[in-house]
């Protein structure tokens, strides 16, 4: 079940995950109130907890993810082991693999100078 909770800072869903995998989060201020955030890799781990369906290389294309540098590849990968759900471990791996790739395309772009 999930319950939705609407704020002047946006509106939460809020789902049932079990008991063990709550963890990896740190404290942090966010307009003067103190509030408990995930770390990145850990928001990856529990959206694929939650993503009903297959966890298809096209499918996390399709979400065209950003900020990929803040991602610790050795972190997400440790959590998705921690987690011992095997559908997280096959979304860490090709969430992995579309980092690298995007990575790559990175690099080869060719730089744009404004003169």
């Amino acid at each position: 079940m999930t319950a939705i909770q609407k704020t002047p800072l946006g509106t939460f869903r809020y789902r049932h995950a079990r008991p063990k995998l709550f963890w990896g989060f740190e404290r942090v201020l966010l307009r003067g109130i103190e509030v408990t955030i995930a770390l990145p890799e850990k928001a990856l781990v529990d959206l694929f907890y939650f993503w009903s369906g297959p966890l298809s290389l096209s499918r996390i294309e399709g979400m065209r993810f950003q900020n990929l540098d803040q991602i610790d590849p050795e972190r997400l990968s440790a959590f998705a082991c921690r987690t011992e759900v095997r559908k997280i471990a096959q979304g860490v791996g090709r969430f992995l693999s579309y980092r690298e790739r995007k990575q790559i395309l990175f690099r080869e772009a060719p730089s744009l100078t404004i003169s």
